[in-house]
């Protein structure tokens, strides 16, 4: 009986340090969606996780979580030399996604930082030779180029840019006090042009009329004879006229 229970005993005692054996080696690993997890061992890459739970044996395992959902940052007060070199200040919106967690968190010590700096490189690229009415009339096509430019640039570092568009162009006190004046200066020379032509049509609308009457002179006695029964112009018959409306 003693020995029934001794055995008992050590059945019960080596299945308790089993299961705490066991406990010490389980690895447990849970991803979220929207995420990956990165499994290592001993500091190796092993596999890459997808969203779910995951149970390893074993010592030496570690994990690391990688959120694979769209992201963005503001690049803000990028002072650019416009072809003229006139300093101007920048800002643009960069919208991002990971596509490879492998790539995204080990090609680089921060892959967010060297996208920042590369978005920074390409913009100042195209901006480089550009006027700044180009400058300010181009805001759209700029971003446009930028993101062609990154396309091929940042896809080592596992990313996939989606959108950069310019925020902000901030034009320095002096320059935009000249563009005010060089656009009302345009407007108003839009205005004088416009009168010239309404001036011009008055003038060939007269001459033509003049040119009928000359060839028909009945032409002005019929103008005449209307003015009168308007009653809304003022007319005034010299002896030419009523000699002329005698006959």
């Amino acid at each position: 009986m003693d020995k029934v229970v001794l055995i008992m005993f050590v059945a019960g005692a080596l299945s308790l340090i089993a299961l705490v054996i066991l406990k010490n080696l389980r690895f447990e690993v849970r991803v979220a969606e929207g995420s990956r997890a990165l499994l290592f061992r001993y500091g190796k890459f092993v596999r890459q996780l997808e969203p779910g739970r995951f149970v390893a044996y074993g010592n030496g395992y570690t994990s690391r979580s990688v959120d694979m959902r769209a992201q963005s940052f503001a690049i803000g007060n990028q002072e650019i030399v416009t072809a003229e070199g006139i300093p101007v200040r920048l800002s643009a919106i960069v919208r991002f996604q990971p596509v490879d967690a492998l790539a995204y968190s080990l090609s680089a010590y921060n892959a967010n930082d060297e996208l920042y700096l590369t978005v920074q490189i390409a913009l100042r690229e195209l901006i480089v030779g550009k006027s700044t009415e180009d400058l300010l009339a181009q805001r759209v096509e700029i971003g446009e180029g930028a993101l062609d430019r990154l396309s091929d640039k940042v896809a080592e570092f596992g990313i996939k840019v989606l959108d950069v568009a310019i925020r902000d162009i901030v034009l320095g006190g002096e320059l935009k006090r000249a563009m005010a004046s060089k656009l009302q200066a345009h407007l108003e020379a839009q205005a004088s042009l416009e009168r010239a032509r309404g001036e011009a049509a008055t003038l060939r609308s007269l001459a033509n009329t003049a040119t009928a009457m000359q060839k028909n002179p009945a032409l002005a006695q019929i103008r005449l004879l209307q003015a009168i029964e308007s009653g809304k112009a003022t007319v005034v018959v010299g002896d030419a006229s009523l000699a002329a409306l005698g006959k």
